[in-house]
């Protein structure tokens, strides 16, 4: 029946723009950066979560340490200690650029 299909669609939208406003960090409903988690409704505690910049789909979504303390600072972690490189592609990472009022670098050497 062509009703049900339409009702099936829009209950299947409503669902996707409430995960879209109310995401809750994990690899199925990311947020577009660790400040949106903290805006939601819910209390979210400092951690591991998974952020998605461009809001694509969620294969190319990125674990990411959020610090709510700090304003919903999202924190990138490098692929390995010697070098200054990220598992994040050039998309995300420029939509995180344009998310993103400033950046902040910590380099901790180890003698």
């Amino acid at each position: 029946d062509q009703g049900s299909e339409i009702f099936k669609t829009l209950h299947y939208l409503s669902n996707l723009i409430h995960s879209i406003k109310n995401p809750v960090g994990t690899r199925d409903n990311p947020a577009r950066i660790c400040h949106d988690l903290m805006n939601c409704e819910h209390k979210m505690n400092d951690g591991i979560y998974w952020i998605d910049p461009n809001l694509g789909c969620t294969s190319d979504t990125i674990e990411v340490t959020c610090n709510f303390t700090k304003g919903g600072q999202t924190c990138l972690k490098p692929i390995t200690v010697s070098k200054m490189e990220f598992a994040v592609g050039r998309v995300q990472m420029n939509f995180l650029h344009l998310l993103s009022s400033e950046a902040v670098q910590h380099i901790i050497i180890h003698c």
